[in-house]
């Protein structure tokens, strides 16, 4: 069974395009969706939940055993803006 990832709305369309294509089953939260929901989005549909945003880093707020998996990114400001403006752009 394939991974299943929960992408904060701040994940390029590249890393998504590329997660699919790599066989992960990928869904994304709806715009405007904030922390505490996104949390409770990945814990009911048993989902990794990838994301930029630092408080996700906050293992009090967000503690692990709680979750399938949290995976915090950080992308160089450079490569972030790249993606952003060329959805076509592979991410290896």
């Amino acid at each position: 069974m394939p991974l299943r990832i929960l992408c904060d709305e701040n994940i390029p369309g590249a890393v998504i395009t590329s997660l699919q294509e790599c066989g992960f089953t990928v869904a994304r939260v709806k715009p405007g969706s904030n922390d505490s929901e996104i949390a409770y989005q990945g814990k009911r549909e048993k989902y990794i939940i990838l994301t930029l945003d630092s408080d996700f880093s906050n293992i009090l707020a967000y503690p692990p055993g709680d979750f399938f998996g949290i995976i915090r990114i950080k992308i160089s400001t450079f490569s972030y803006k790249l993606a952003r403006r060329n959805e076509n752009l592979k991410v290896t």
